[in-house]
């Protein structure tokens, strides 16, 4: 049977009286079941402070020790996410200058499975790089510049394509 919708006045009442969380101050609970929503508040977080007999919260577990924990994945993911993304701009810098050094500009070039690896292992990720990049130089992209690439210069230097892949 799927669970009904609940207020957040009834989510924080079924979580006081049927799952033994203590929650001592309404208005923060309701505020935060506002922002983040019972879901990813609680169906995320909610497994270190479970008792896996009774299935209800520990003794002594509170709204905050749970929000305390998301708010430390949060900022764990932030972090992360900030670290990730100037090692992904670093590896697409050095990935287009190396490449476009060793085979030249045009866009024929990293599109030419004879520039990459010829090991039969590594033939279908060869394929799927070569159809993500085509993709991206030859369709009417997201992104501004590879389009003002294509229709004024009829190429899409790799340097710039690599702006608009993710890894």
């Amino acid at each position: 049977m799927p669970k009904p919708f609940l207020s957040f006045e009834a989510q924080i009442n079924h979580l006081e009286n049927n799952k033994n969380l203590t929650i001592s101050d309404h208005d923060y609970a309701k505020r935060m079941l506002r922002q983040i929503g019972y879901f990813g508040l609680i169906g995320g977080y909610k497994t270190p402070f479970k008792n896996p007999t009774t299935k209800k919260y520990k003794d002594g577990t509170t709204f905050e020790d749970i929000v305390a924990l998301y708010k430390l994945d949060e900022n764990l993911r932030e972090l992360f996410l900030k670290y990730i993304l100037q090692i992904e701009r670093h590896m697409r810098s050095l990935l287009s200058y190396y490449f476009t050094d060793k085979h030249g500009e045009q866009q024929s070039h990293y599109l030419n499975p004879a520039n990459y690896s010829n090991n039969p292992r590594h033939a279908a990720d060869v394929t799927r790089l070569i159809s993500t990049l085509d993709n991206l130089a030859n369709r009417n992209s997201d992104y501004p510049y590879i389009n003002h690439q294509r229709t004024t210069y009829g190429n899409v230097p790799l340097w710039v394509l690599v702006s608009g892949i993710t890894f």
